[in-house]
């Protein structure tokens, strides 16, 4: 009840390396299957953490949304830059381009999905209607880089919608529990074998199964040792 859920994982990964490698113990149908849906139960369990862990893709999805506000901010900067160019050409190729920026208004106040549909429809029409005009204000290559980046976006924005829709009924507290109870009957097993059919085999699995208890035990102590330390002593601020 103590592991955290990175700990929880691999002790049960452990102990299922253990018990699929004992061929005595796997030798009837019922428990080879039971073992197989262990595996399963813990593969269900690494999915469900890797949902709690999309925050890390929440992040990245937040700064390639950062990164593509800075190239548009870039691209209307160029713009504005050009509408004072002392070239009357410059200054009235700009001055188009500005007309379609203002028609499509301040993409960032926009929701994600829809500043990815508004920014590919600009683009569309800019370079379609108005590549002439972004040529000689030299601001071509500024909106392809806008346009990447919206891309890296999309992508992003789609995979961690996916996770999400994939895992919303993972829960990592519900798959410890399956875990759980999967090792107490895998253990029960063991230990009625070890007494209805004594074998070397079966006393050695308990002993490596024992080793991996006590290990994971002194992981738990050491943290909550480390963490008691911390309370009484905490760290001193350093001065900069």
């Amino acid at each position: 009840m103590h592991l955290n859920n990175g700990e929880h994982h691999q002790f049960h990964f452990n102990l299922f390396t253990l018990i699929n490698d004992c061929q005595l113990f796997l030798i009837l149908p019922e428990r080879s299957d039971f073992v197989r849906q262990y595996y399963e139960d813990y593969d269900t369990q690494g999915k469900a953490m890797n949902r709690e862990r999309g925050s890390a893709r929440t992040r990245e999805m937040i700064q390639s949304n950062r990164t593509r506000d800075e190239y548009d901010s870039s691209f209307r900067l160029k713009v504005k830059a050009a509408m004072l160019d002392a070239n009357p050409v410059i200054r009235e190729a700009a001055t188009r381009i500005k007309f379609i920026i203002d028609k499509y208004g301040d993409l960032k106040r926009l929701p994600y999905s829809e500043k990815s549909g508004v920014m590919d429809v600009r683009f569309n029409e800019l370079i379609e209607n108005y590549i002439t005009d972004l040529q000689r204000i030299d601001a071509e290559t500024i909106l392809a880089q806008l346009n990447g980046a919206s891309h890296v976006f999309n992508n992003s924005f789609g995979t961690r919608s996916i996770e999400k829709l994939n895992a919303q009924k993972l829960n990592v507290l519900d798959t410890r529990r399956t875990l759980d109870a999967d090792y107490r009957q895998i253990v029960v097993w063991i230990n009625s074998l070890a007494v209805i059919e004594p074998s070397q085999i079966y006393d050695q699995l308990i002993d490596k199964i024992n080793y991996q208890i006590a290990y994971f035990k002194q992981q738990v102590a050491n943290r909550i040792a480390r963490l008691a330390a911390e309370k009484k002593n905490p760290p001193v601020p350093k001065v900069a």
